[in-house]
């Protein structure tokens, strides 16, 4: 995970939120079985303002999912706990399937999850190559890479490929000997810490552990003072 920056609020929202939401909320008070009702949050509007500030990732596990999968707009508190927040803008992100599957309807405010625009989740989550870690004394960062399952075997593997990719990289660069060349190599490693990268949390602490690359990373390291 990284830390995100919201963005706008999209003009479709400006326009209908409130009246959707007072929609939805009047669809809840239903008697079950309810009729289908209009999955709003879904807008494409919304969804492209979403895929723009998430880097086309997901918020939690940074996997590249809209070439295979569109992808879910995420409640971070769900809709089914507080139907009131179901379109509101800072309550929205993306994410993928698996990730949305696992978080479900989970919310606890005496027991949160890392919230990835408020919270830095690298003060939370640490990397030791591809393995996701609590950062110590965060519970947050524990109960998240549980409920989340952000060490499953299938995110494993991918941010292992990325961690071969990235030795491939640093070995070439090592020996390379043009000035220039070894420049642009080493742009294109730090690439791959940039937020728009697949699994960037991941390269940024595995670069941090790296000697000759623990000062390129131009994201501090977060300090034990941090957590919370």
């Amino acid at each position: 995970m990284i830390k995100l920056k919201k963005g706008n609020r999209p003009t479709i929202l400006e326009e209908h939120g409130a009246a959707w939401t007072a929609e939805y909320v009047a669809w809840v008070s239903l008697p079950s079985p309810r009729p289908a009702v209009r999955r709003r949050w879904a807008h494409p509007q919304i969804k492209s303002a979403l895929l723009e500030e998430t880097h086309r990732k997901c918020a939690y596990c940074e996997s590249h999912v809209t070439h295979v999968y569109p992808g879910d707009a995420e409640h971070m508190v769900p809709k089914s706990r507080v139907p009131d927040l179901v379109l509101e803008w800072k309550n929205l992100t993306f994410s993928c399937a698996e990730c949305n599957r696992r978080k479900r309807d989970y919310y606890d405010p005496a027991a949160p999850l890392i919230h990835p625009y408020e919270d830095d989740p690298e003060c939370h989550v640490r990397f030791y190559g591809p393995q996701a870690v609590a950062a110590p004394g965060s519970a947050k960062g524990f109960r998240t890479i549980h409920k989340l399952e952000l060490d499953r075997p299938q995110l494993f593997d991918r941010r292992r490929d990325v961690i071969v990719r990235l030795t491939e990289l640093l070995t070439l660069w090592e020996r390379e000997t043009d000035g220039l060349a070894k420049e642009l190599r080493r742009r294109a490693i730090m690439d791959l810490t940039q937020a728009h990268s697949e699994y960037a949390a991941t390269v940024r602490w595995f670069l941090r552990a790296t000697p000759e690359w623990a000062g390129e990373d131009d994201t501090a390291v977060p300090s034990e003072t941090q957590i919370a």
